[in-house]
């Protein structure tokens, strides 16, 4: 309670005008409320030669400043002119804090306050991992923060250190995958896989029943497919029977002397996996051994498809060289022969059986009649707008772990600094918001992996429909 009286009495206060009025009318009393007493040169050293303020945490105190090690001087403090940012001294401290071991330095200039863990990089640069300005920011947050990364006793246990680290990865790897994803992006709509073009050759097949060619769809994937072309499409597109090659769908498989009509090609795999659980579903849990195109986790496929009533799914959108090749890994992993199946490419339509229905996919599902409720560790929610889903599982989220809830920042919709988005939600009374622009298709890939992040299931959410 008394740091948050101090930054409140901070904020009813003017701004300070030099470095050492910031450093006694804001830095210290807010240090004092972490525990930290300036008066102890055992514990705070104000006349470092690279840094204002250098806070000791050593698991053993030593007497006095001469007898501490390097590696004791755990958090340097440079405070910069009122009227210059904190970035002006940030690289500055920090390389005084990796030559001498400190495991976080903060710069400031008593307003904006920048955070900075250079142990995981060694580099004076890209080592930023927070920053909140005390005069507009939350209260709450920034007194969260503060306690998490600067009190003694944080720094002492090294929770800050761990805590410090861990953010400054996320961000890292944040900033790693959204420089790496246009590129890879720009790679495969240049020269598109074969697997990508299949699956949004299925997609318009699924759509408007015709089949476009390798060649449509990579032109519309490198954005130069005319609109001509494509409404003049259903004229020319031949119907759903041969693949662009000219080698013929397939129309059905036999397994085991028994033959089976499909559709759709994907209701291959689906078929067989089901066999195959029907004679082995005790020891069903291999088969996510076999390929990652397996999984308990549908979140984690593009299309994925329920094998019957077991709790697995597969991926739907495999091309049919893929495919066979599933099928006969999965085969010999229960002990039976690859030969056992034969994919068919004409089989009479007279009393032979349809492989099993696919499900209907869930965006058209849920496009048709949205959720009303969730559910979520047991406990009904009901919502009135899409994004109040993602609304409600981040707060209770953060509800249970508020002390590491920055973790939270390495799934895209999440953010503490809503002015960089277009339309953002708050979450609770955290000081974070999310993006509320969170499609049917990716929102439940999002909660998701905002649930697996804090170590829960994406099972513990459901999304009710009436």
């Amino acid at each position: 309670m008394a740091l948050r009286e101090t930054l409140a009495r901070i904020r009813s206060q003017s701004p300070s005008n030099t470095v050492n009025a910031t450093q006694i009318r804001v830095v210290l009393p807010i240090l004092r409320d972490l525990g930290w007493d300036e008066h102890d040169p055992a514990l705070v050293d104000l006349e470092h030669r690279d840094a204002s303020i250098v806070l000791l945490a050593a698991d053993e105190e030593p007497t006095s400043p001469e007898s501490r090690s390097p590696a004791a001087a755990s958090v340097y403090i440079k405070i910069a002119p009122p009227t210059a940012s904190p970035q002006n001294v940030g690289p500055a401290v920090v390389a005084a804090a990796i030559r001498d071991g400190a495991g976080i330095c903060v710069a400031t200039n008593g307003k904006v306050w920048t955070l900075y863990c250079p142990k995981p990089t060694g580099e004076s640069t890209d080592c930023q991992f927070a920053e909140w300005d005390i005069y507009s920011d939350p209260i709450e947050r920034i007194a969260r923060e503060l306690k998490k990364y600067l009190s003694r006793q944080a720094l002492v246990d090294r929770t800050a250190q761990a805590l410090a680290e861990e953010a400054l990865i996320a961000i890292l790897d944040t900033k790693r995958l959204t420089e790496t994803v246009p590129s890879v992006w720009r790679r495969l709509v240049t020269d598109p896989d074969p697997f990508l073009v299949e699956y949004v050759q299925g997609e318009v097949r699924d759509e408007i029943g015709l089949m476009p060619s390798t060649e449509q769809v990579a032109e519309a994937m490198r954005g130069s497919l005319a609109t001509t072309d494509v409404r003049g499409a259903s004229d020319s597109l031949p119907k759903v029977h041969h693949t662009p090659s000219g080698r013929r769908r397939p129309t059905g498989y036999r397994l085991w002397g028994e033959t089976y009509r499909v559709k759709y090609q994907r209701e291959i795999l689906t078929g067989v996996a089901e066999a195959i659980y029907a004679r082995h579903a005790s020891t069903f849990d291999r088969i996510t051994t076999l390929s990652s195109l397996f999984t308990k986790r549908p979140s984690e496929r593009v299309s994925p498809i329920r094998i019957g009533s077991s709790a697995y799914y597969h991926e739907g959108s495999v091309n049919i060289n893929k495919m066979m090749g599933l099928l006969h890994k999965l085969l010999q992993a229960f002990g039976h022969s690859a030969s056992d199946v034969e994919i068919l490419y004409d089989v009479p339509l007279g009393g032979v059986p349809a492989a099993p229905p696919r499900r209907v996919k869930r965006r058209q599902r849920r496009a048709a009649n949205p959720p009303t409720s969730i559910r979520l560790w047991g406990e009904e929610h009901p919502i009135t707008r899409q994004y109040d889903v993602l609304t409600i599982v981040a707060t209770q989220l953060y509800e249970r772990h508020a002390d590491v809830f920055d973790r939270a920042l390495a799934i895209g919709p999440i953010t503490n600094n809503p002015t960089t988005r277009g339309n953002t939600m708050p979450i609770g009374d955290s000081g974070y918001y999310h993006d509320k622009a969170v499609s049917h298709s990716r929102l439940e890939g999002v909660c998701a992996r905002l649930l697996r992040s804090f170590g829960h299931a994406p099972s513990d959410l459901e999304l009710i429909y009436e």
